[in-house]
């Protein structure tokens, strides 16, 4: 499962937190789309930039 979503590095974290999703979360991975990707910090666009 790929979640593509402009804040997905937040949407992650939130769903470590929470539990939400938790029994996807190993086969999910989250992206920021390439728009977004440039906007965001240095970390976050070495993990969930989709390249």
């Amino acid at each position: 499962i790929c979640i593509l979503y402009n804040i997905g590095c937040q949407l992650h974290c939130n769903c470590l937190k929470w539990d939400f999703l938790k029994l996807y979360m190993g086969h999910t991975t989250f992206a920021i789309s390439i728009f977004h990707a440039f906007r965001h910090q240095w970390p976050c666009q070495l993990i969930y930039h989709p390249q």
